[in-house]
């Protein structure tokens, strides 16, 4: 099946299936300056751009919500940081390339929007680890430290230590 396909469904309704899948993923640079992410054991392949902005589309739609299953949770921790991992990959991917195909990834990534994808992607995961102020002092058994820089007050940021360690 075409690994599009499953990732569109999986990053909407299963996070946890969809770190599983994203586990085997590798990074390429296509000779036109593309971005691309394959699967082992799947048909054809991703922009890494599309599947960041996927991400941060699953994460848009839990804003407000804030109430994660812990699983969730941490699935959504683990695929930000493999997102990452793979940009920074191929950046170093990137490097190796030839003085052409730099040149054609500078004009796609930066000709046509001056903030790419990964531009908003930095600050991914925080809805992850983002607690309405009740939630956190029931599940954590202290008053918050630090508030939330998204969604409405009173929301706050569990550091990744805390949420891995109620497992």
């Amino acid at each position: 099946m075409n690994i599009s396909k499953i990732l569109d469904r999986e990053l909407s309704v299963d996070l946890n299936k969809a770190k599983e899948i994203l586990e085997k993923a590798e990074e390429k640079i296509t000779f036109w300056g593309g971005r691309k992410v394959v699967i082992q054991g799947y048909l054809g392949s991703v922009d890494l751009d599309w599947l960041a902005g996927e991400v941060l589309s699953a994460e848009y739609k839990g804003k407000g919500s804030y109430n994660f299953p812990l699983q969730t949770r941490i699935a959504g921790i683990d695929i930000v940081k493999k997102i990452h991992a793979l940009y920074d990959r191929s950046d170093k991917v990137l490097e190796k390339k030839n003085i052409i195909t730099k040149f054609l990834f500078c004009i796609r990534h930066f000709s046509v929007h001056p903030y790419t994808t990964r531009f908003y992607f930095d600050d991914a995961g925080e809805t992850f680890l983002t607690y309405e102020a009740e939630d956190y002092e029931k599940t954590f058994g202290h008053p918050f430290p630090r508030w939330s820089r998204y969604g409405p007050a009173p929301t706050c940021l569990a550091t990744e230590e805390e949420v891995r360690a109620l497992v």
